[in-house]
């Protein structure tokens, strides 16, 4: 909450505890200082300066293959999706085909 511009914080409630607890970090929170989050920044930075925490952001598993083809991105052939989709040889109006097990 301590970045700047940051107005709105969502976190997860499931129970009336926990909402009061949100509610008393909220009303009490003190924004960290300049110094504070720039100690916070560099600590971080060799974590973050290589994604290896973003898969979803960084690998072709967690792109759908339909929405790569429309931009001329490679395909993943592992990719069940893909396999799928490649292995369909009439359109049938879905974007994959059924599995058939």
């Amino acid at each position: 909450m301590s970045v700047p511009g940051v107005t709105t914080t969502i976190t997860g409630i499931d129970s009336l505890e926990v909402l009061h607890q949100n509610l008393q970090i909220a009303q009490n929170f003190t924004p960290m200082t300049e110094a504070e989050m720039n100690a916070l920044r560099e600590r971080c930075k060799p974590a973050a300066a290589d994604g290896r925490y973003e898969l979803y952001k960084l690998s072709l598993k967690f792109d759908n293959p339909e929405a790569r083809l429309a931009h001329g991105f490679p395909l993943d052939t592992q990719q069940s999706e893909v396999q799928d989709m490649l292995g369909a040889t009439e359109n049938t109006g879905h974007p994959f085909p059924e599995k058939k097990f």
